[in-house]
């Protein structure tokens, strides 16, 4: 018990799920009325710094779908990409004019790094206390039994060619962009609409009204002029002394750094994942022992210490089960008395939240071999079933009580139905 006690204390798995969506809403709200800071030069508007400045911004954004999926992956890829952020911005990001907005999303994204930093503090020590860990890896093994690897293969094609695509539309903006300033005529164009809540402004430029952001539209009232800048060739649009780019190719970037993100996501980190549990299935070793039983409202199981019998203190959840060789492992306590135990039960198409589980879950003898790291490789040898049976997963172990068990326990409470949760 001891070693299993010692598995408990880390951030919760939701915590590192919702946190980069709350964290980008907070952000959002904290910067919402200080100074969009637009590019008012063309040199920086165009600069390979700047768009490369944008590759992690775009990685930050891809960790809110990523932590769904991988929630330690999302979480260190986010803290990394807030330091990358903080290091391109340099010493010149504090300055006079450091608002406080700023301030808080400064505050925002270390609070964020140090708790990425505590939570693989704890990973570091769990792991000296409990020995959740695989075997050396000796070699590669190959995933026979992959699934989807034409999709992956297609969709990483996708990305990798919308991504040569942007980069060389990109190109092609900055030449023209920097032509475009040589050549520009400004001119003295009269505001006729103002939206103060993107802060833009309409202006007339020869009998046509074009729209410009700016950073605060209360200094430009409707009736005030404002210098706008147009292109005696007409090959390229008008645009505002705060805004020289107002077709935003600056932040080309931000997507190209979100697609770099999902190829290494369909390339690298899904095949090793799943790579390694296959050697974990055949060269994991003994493992070390647990008991087993099914969550009652999510696909996977809940796994506790040997000697917690009564199954009072589950560990953690493994989701995203996959089948690695045959066996039978009844859902309720009636063992082998349904037809249907036999059938597929590890597919991931089977709703099993939906089952009329008995209040009493039976608990089976297993090994648990792997769970190492942010517990993303695992395999459950289940000695219980007539011919045994094997499970791997390549997702990363989770808090038996995720935001879907908490939502529909107290909506089973508001209409009263009963499912004996507190029962184990």
């Amino acid at each position: 018990m001891a070693r299993a006690q010692a598995w408990g204390p880390r951030v919760p798995t939701l915590v590192l799920t919702l946190g980069p969506a709350v964290l980008l809403v907070l952000a959002a709200v904290a910067t919402w009325n200080q100074p969009a800071e637009y590019y008012s030069d063309v040199t920086v508007a165009t600069s390979w710094g700047e768009f490369l400045f944008g590759v992690p911004i775009g990685v930050a954004l891809g960790t809110v779908l990523l932590s769904w999926w991988a929630p330690r992956l999302g979480s260190r890829l986010l803290a990394a990409a807030f330091v990358a952020i903080a290091l391109e911005d340099g010493p010149a990001g504090v300055a006079d004019d450091f608002v406080l907005g700023d301030w808080v999303l400064a505050a925002l994204c270390a609070a964020w790094v140090l708790l990425v930093a505590f939570d693989s503090w704890c990973l570091i020590r769990q792991r000296a206390a409990s020995e959740w860990l695989p075997a050396p890896r000796t070699g590669s093994s190959p995933w026979y039994a992959e699934p989807h690897r034409a999709a992956r293969f297609a969709l990483a094609a996708g990305l990798a060619a919308a991504i040569s695509f942007g980069l060389a539309r990109y190109v092609d903006w900055q030449q023209e962009a920097r032509e475009y300033a040589t050549r520009a005529m400004p001119i003295q164009a009269t505001v006729t609409a103002v939206d103060h809540f993107v802060d833009s402004v309409r202006v007339d430029v020869a009998g046509k009204e074009v729209e410009l952001f700016v950073n605060d539209s209360s200094r430009h009232p409707v009736g005030s002029t404002y210098t706008v800048y147009t292109d005696p060739l007409g090959r390229m649009g008008p645009y505002g002394v705060e805004d020289v780019d107002p077709d935003g190719w600056a932040d080309m970037g931000i997507p190209i750094g979100f697609g770099v993100l999902g190829i290494y996501v369909l390339l690298v980190e899904i095949p090793r994942r799943r790579r390694g549990v296959e050697h974990l299935a055949t060269h994991g070793g003994p493992g070390v022992r647990a008991l087993v039983t099914w969550h009652r409202y999510e696909n996977g199981l809940e796994v506790f210490a040997r000697d917690d019998p009564a199954g009072r203190s589950p560990l953690f959840l493994l989701g995203g089960l996959v089948e690695l060789y045959e066996g039978s492992l009844p859902r309720t306590q009636d063992w082998g008395e349904d037809p249907d135990d036999d059938a597929d039960w590890a597919d991931d198409d089977v709703d099993w939240a939906d089952d009329d589980l008995e209040p009493r879950r039976p608990l089976y003898e297993a090994r648990v071999v792997g769970l190492g790291g942010d517990g993303c490789l695992t395999v459950i040898h289940i000695d219980g079933a007539e011919e045994g049976i094997a499970l791997g997963s390549t997702r990363p172990s989770r808090d038996p009580w995720t935001l879907r068990t908490r939502l529909v326990r107290h909506w089973d409470r508001l209409t009263g139905r009963a499912r004996d949760l507190d029962v184990r």
